[in-house]
């Protein structure tokens, strides 16, 4: 499955080049930081883990799933190419050169990231209260409700205790797993690029928002 996520991330690169308030002005608003999330790169793709009281609180039905753990991560992706028992070329030039349906990929995490993924790349991102919300509001809309109101399961995930959900929107060179990660964090009001298809570009536009200009925005690294 490595080799042909290769493929993909060799393909999308060819479609793709690939403060100290001043004396006598009112003090700073309060920046009422949120928790701490996480952007976790598995490879050749990332996803976003935040804690699972947080997502329950704007999808309560996903209990039903994921009765406990600390976090919940969320990888969004290609739905057949994602859950194929055995995705060969085929399926990923099908996914990257057409619109196909989407999914997403939740797993429970008994534990923070960092120690769940030890030998993996994560970063720690703290963001305003109010762009935090919007952060989860955004994953909440990325679920497909075909009833209206349950999200719809698709069946067992990849590993430990995952699921698989259908998802908006459509998979293509354009629109990866990866572009959905960056829209997610833009909706905090962290400076990412929503067109960003590749783990890398992702990765990159964090490093480059360690020190970012705007106040009320930590990023802190673990690899």
């Amino acid at each position: 499955m490595r080799f042909v996520i290769g493929v993909l991330s060799v393909l999308m690169h060819l479609v793709s080049s690939c403060a100290t308030a001043p004396k006598g002005q009112p003090a700073a608003v309060p920046c009422h930081p949120s928790p701490e999330f996480y952007v976790v790169n598995h490879g050749w793709h990332t996803g976003i883990a935040v804690r699972r009281r947080d997502l329950l609180a704007v999808i309560p039905e996903l209990v039903r799933d994921f009765p406990d753990g600390a976090y919940l991560e969320l990888g969004w992706g290609d739905d057949g190419f994602y859950r194929a028992d055995r995705a060969g070329l085929g399926l990923a030039l099908r996914a990257i050169l057409w619109p196909t349906a989407s999914v997403l990929h939740v797993v429970a995490l008994p534990s923070a990231p960092q120690d769940y993924y030890p030998d993996g790349e994560v970063v720690a991102l703290t963001v305003p209260r109010a762009g935090y919300e919007k952060l989860l509001t955004f994953m909440g809309k990325s679920f497909q409700r075909p009833t209206g109101k349950e999200p719809e399961r698709l069946g067992r995930g990849l590993y430990g205790k995952s699921r698989f959900f259908g998802a908006m929107g459509n998979f293509h060179a354009f629109n990866t797993c990866n572009t959905w990660v960056a829209r997610s964090i833009k909706e905090t009001g962290f400076p990412m690029a929503s067109a960003t298809i590749t783990a890398g570009g992702v990765m990159a536009q964090l490093r480059s928002g360690e020190k970012p200009t705007l106040p009320c925005y930590s990023v802190g690294w673990k690899e």
